[in-house]
């Protein structure tokens, strides 16, 4: 997991504007997992040998760049480049949630990262609707 903020972190700070950092950020997470499969198998098998734990390695870690990030998504609802009403732990989470699951979708099917990565970022930064209708 160490290792793994680091490449998302590293990926990030070399970029320069907020949406740029972190759309980096999740490239890099997605192409980590894509060239260490072990690791999608490892958080598989905490899961099931270590039910009982109260919180999983992966979301400890999660947790731990939270506030990093969550100064990323801050300066851009104040800054008026995100919706006021959203609250930055939904965003985050929403996010977060999103490229965990296409981590795991990715790993059973085969999906490539740069494929998934792009798509992710279409509709997260343009949306589903037509520009016309937002």
């Amino acid at each position: 997991m160490r290792t793994l903020q680091e490449a998302v972190q590293s990926a990030a700070e070399l970029q320069s504007t907020p949406f740029v950092r972190i759309s980096a950020a999740i490239r890099a997470y997605l192409v980590f997992f894509e060239q260490h499969p072990e690791q999608v198998e490892l958080l598989i098998q905490e899961r099931a040998f270590f039910h009982d734990r109260q919180t999983p390695t992966y979301f400890t870690y999660r947790d731990q760049s939270r506030e990093r990030w969550r100064a990323v998504w801050s300066s851009l609802v104040d800054d008026g480049h995100i919706r006021s009403e959203l609250k930055v732990d939904q965003i985050f989470d929403f996010l977060g949630n999103l490229v965990y699951g296409t981590m795991f979708t990715n790993h059973f099917l085969g999906r490539s990262a740069e494929e998934q990565y792009s798509v992710i970022i279409d509709i997260f930064y343009h949306g589903i609707l037509p520009a016309e209708t937002r």
